[in-house]
C-alpha cells in the first residue's frame, strides 16, 4: 500500500511497486538473458522479467517470464511483435512449474535472428521463430506489478507486503554479434545504442 508519507505525491494510487531496468546500463541486440528468482504468490501479484526496445518503440516485447499471482504454478512466456498487417501480434505459452514460489529458479530466453527459446532452470520450455522486425536492441526489466489486466484488481485478499526475491540477472552476447551497448543516463547515450 502507498505509505502515508507519499499519499500527497501519489493521491490516485492505492499500491506501489518497484522496477529494475538496464536501459541506462546495458542495451543489446540478441543474446541470452537470465535471472534467478523466487516468485511471490497471491491475488493480483504480477512479477515479470522482460525485454523492451531501447528506442521506446512497442512492440516488440519479449516476456521471459510473467506470473499470475493466483496461479503461480504457470510460467507465462510471450513474444509480441507487429504483424505484416501492421497490427499487434503475440504468441505465448503457459508451462506448469509448481515450485516457482517455494525456491529459487532460473528463467531465461535465448533471442537470435532465427528463433527465441524460453528456459526454466536452463531447460527449454517454449520455442518460436523470431518474428520479422524483432531486431532492435533491447534492455531488461524486472518488475513486480500489483493489479492489472492479466491479474485483476488487488483487494483485501492480496497478500501485502509481497516480495519478488531476485538473486541475480545476467545478459550474454552471442558470438559474432556486436558487444552490448552500455549507455549512461542521457537520452543521446541510449539512442546511440540503436542501429542507424
Amino acid at each position: 500500500r502507498i505509505p502515508d508519507a507519499l499519499r500527497e505525491t501519489l493521491p490516485d494510487f492505492e499500491f506501489m511497486s518497484g522496477v529494475l531496468t538496464s536501459r541506462a546500463s546495458l542495451v543489446q541486440r540478441y543474446g541470452y538473458f537470465e535471472m534467478r528468482a523466487r516468485m511471490p504468490a497471491g491475488k493480483a501479484l504480477w512479477p515479470a522479467f522482460w525485454l523492451l526496445p531501447a528506442d521506446k518503440s512497442w512492440p516488440p516485447e519479449i516476456d521471459i517470464v510473467e506470473l499470475v499471482g493466483q496461479q503461480p504454478e504457470l510460467v507465462v512466456t510471450t513474444t509480441h511483435w507487429v504483424g505484416p498487417d501492421g497490427k499487434h501480434s503475440s504468441s505465448g505459452c503457459r508451462t506448469r512449474k509448481p515450485e516457482t514460489t517455494t525456491g529459487f529458479h532460473t528463467y531465461g530466453a535465448l533471442w537470435t535472428a532465427e528463433h527465441i527459446t524460453y528456459y526454466f532452470d536452463r531447460e527449454p520450455i517454449a520455442h518460436m521463430k523470431t518474428p520479422p522486425g524483432m531486431d532492435r536492441p533491447m534492455y531488461m526489466l524486472l518488475n513486480m506489478g500489483v493489479g492489472g489486466n492479466m491479474v485483476g484488481r488487488a483487494d483485501a485478499d492480496t497478500p501485502l507486503p509481497a516480495s519478488y526475491d531476485i538473486d541475480f540477472v545476467a545478459a550474454y552476447a552471442l558470438p559474432g554479434q556486436p558487444p552490448p551497448c552500455q549507455p549512461r543516463r542521457a537520452a543521446q547515450d541510449v539512442n546511440a545504442c540503436n542501429p542507424r
